[in-house]
């Protein structure tokens, strides 16, 4: 049986494998599938990530806001949890510990995750059971903790954004694990048991 930690880096080395053409090309369906669904227009405050070590890119969706007038948030690292500043844009960027960009700004401007609408949430690797694989730094587990202590909140959603060769058949899920509402393929859209049905 494979561990988490070879299903890490199996899949951490098939996603470097991909092409810079092709992850371009489907990063772009894939956010696609994101503004058809009407996510970024029914929701006030939104949040993505700044794409590292070949996961899909989030710059077409980060475009669809700013021509519409409106402010993402990206995420900050703040000790052993995540904030959120607002992105104005690669110039206002400084990198982390992690060498990963995030906003340069100051404590008055950052945001709890509590106050966020929709997220959309880098992964590894995720089940049909929504269940996620990250890097294995635990920040945005711990950074969404409340949504497993209040499990009736509807927000912030957590939509993880992969290609379909991230999709596993099961990850072992640890009692501190938050799971997906939705993840987006360039397959299609998978809403997770108890949240709705898989729509490949």
């Amino acid at each position: 049986m494979n561990t988490l930690a070879d299903i890490r880096t199996r899949i951490r080395e098939w996603r470097r494998a991909q092409s810079p053409a092709h992850v371009r090309r489907t990063s772009l369906l894939i956010a696609g599938r994101c503004i058809d669904a009407g996510w970024l227009d029914g929701a006030a405050r939104i949040a993505a990530y700044l794409p590292n070590d070949g996961e899909v890119d989030t710059t077409a969706l980060f475009e669809y806001l700013r021509e519409r007038g409106r402010t993402a948030f990206i995420p900050l690292l703040r000790k052993h949890t995540l904030w959120f500043g607002p992105y104005v844009g690669p110039a206002a960027l400084r990198p982390n510990r992690y060498g990963i960009p995030e906003p340069a700004i100051d404590g008055r401007m950052i945001t709890d995750a509590r106050e966020l609408d929709l997220v959309f949430v880098p992964l590894v690797a995720f089940d049909p059971r929504g269940h996620r694989l990250g890097m294995g730094g635990g920040y945005y587990d711990r950074t969404f903790a409340f949504r497993l202590a209040e499990p009736a909140r509807a927000s912030p959603r957590l939509i993880g954004l992969a290609f379909e060769g991230q999709k596993v058949e099961r990850l072992e899920a640890r009692p501190w694990d938050v799971p997906l509402d939705t993840a987006v393929t360039e397959a299609g859209i998978y809403h997770f048991p108890g949240r709705g049905s898989a729509s490949p």
